[in-house]
């Protein structure tokens, strides 16, 4: 988990924090955003850090504005499209305002690059809040549960799918297969032996 500050304007009241969810390799692509509310819009904002947006990361941005943007009901999320590999999924952003505790969650779900033919190679989206219904749909909830299952609780595929934020490392992960391993051979040379002596009596 990555925390980043962005600039606003010179004078600054209220403050929101984004926390950005990708599923695909980092992007080479430099990333922005804004946030529309009932009452204004942060501009645009560009969230560029080294090492932000890895795969499987959660990174958690500050922006702030000079006055509340009210209720905060769309987001507009794009990249610049350079680099060796710009191609960027995003999964969802949630946007919570400090000053109030009001939290916002957008769906996206969707591939910004220019090959994605559902986007018409489009490299930017705007998305409008989630209501509650939609993020409580079961067959949601069971893609985002099983996803968890295998990029964090699976012992072999986490060695390459581990979540950056996740405090269970990959050395430490990579020794418990190393252990397992020991084990089963040591099982099998165990019941092995068994086996044998037996054949002989």
């Amino acid at each position: 988990m990555r925390l980043l500050f962005t600039k606003g304007r010179n004078v600054s009241h209220h403050y929101y924090m984004l926390c950005i969810s990708n599923s695909s390799p980092c992007t080479s692509a430099h990333v922005g955003i804004s946030v529309y509310g009932c009452e204004g819009r942060s501009g645009h904002r560009h969230l560029d850090s080294p090492g932000a947006f890895a795969r499987n990361g959660l990174d958690i941005f500050h922006i702030a504005t000079e006055t509340s943007l009210g209720s905060v009901w769309k987001i507009r999320v794009w990249h610049d499209n350079k680099g060796l590999s710009p191609a960027w999924k995003l999964q969802y952003v949630l946007v919570k305002d400090l000053q109030t505790g009001s939290s916002y969650y957008f769906l996206v779900e969707e591939w910004l690059s220019v090959d994605n033919e559902r986007t018409d190679g489009g490299v930017e989206i705007e998305v409008e809040v989630s209501e509650e219904a939609e993020l409580r749909r079961l067959p949601r909830l069971l893609n985002w549960e099983l996803q968890r299952a295998l990029c964090e609780s699976h012992l072999w595929l986490s060695l390459w799918e581990r979540p950056v934020r996740s405090p269970f490392t990959r050395l430490q992960r990579a020794t418990c297969c190393a252990l397992l391993l020991q084990l089963c051979l040591l099982a099998n040379t165990m019941w092995y032996s068994t086996v044998a002596n037996r054949s002989y009596r």
